[in-house]
């Protein structure tokens, strides 16, 4: 079992993208809350009790691997969910750029790919939000040769 001295819950009580990483590996959790020392409290609460959510994290955790919390960004408590989102997964890209494989995705193998679905993910924010012109959708599917996955179930009159 891991000791969790290291994963310190932090005080800050608002909104933000956090990671939580293995000090022994070049792996992390990327994540968002609107109250991030609660969401802390909970990942915590899992891991001691050998009931969290995402098990290759569990194993890491049940192998003695040490793991800290860390805030990466605090925002603004208003934040659109979807944005906040976006934010997490920018982060996501962020950490893959520097060598980290995420707990959340797929092995480092499947970087490219995951990549991709991140892109997609943002892109679909900002088109719904913002109306970013059709150009957008085209250099995507030039870029990647397919039409982005969460375009599929869309009504061809909103394309």
């Amino acid at each position: 079992m891991a000791n969790l001295e290291e994963f310190r819950i932090p005080q800050y009580e608002g909104c933000g993208i956090y990671a939580i990483v293995n000090s022994q590996k070049m792996n992390c959790y990327i994540g968002s809350s609107k109250n991030i020392k609660l969401r802390a409290i909970n990942h915590k609460a899992h891991l001691k009790k050998g009931k969290h959510h995402n098990k290759l994290l569990q194993k890491d955790f049940e192998n003695g691997n040490s793991f800290r919390f860390i805030i990466l960004c605090k925002l603004d408590s208003n934040i659109d969910n979807d944005l906040l989102i976006a934010y997490e997964k920018m982060y996501m890209i962020s950490a893959m750029d520097n060598y980290f494989e995420l707990y959340n995705l797929l092995p480092k193998t499947q970087w490219n790919n995951q990549r991709s679905w991140i892109i997609q993910h943002i892109i679909y924010y900002f088109m719904n939000n913002y109306k970013i012109s059709e150009n957008l959708i085209s250099a995507f599917e030039a870029e990647y040769e397919t039409t982005p996955a969460y375009m599929h179930n869309r009504k061809p009159e909103n394309r």
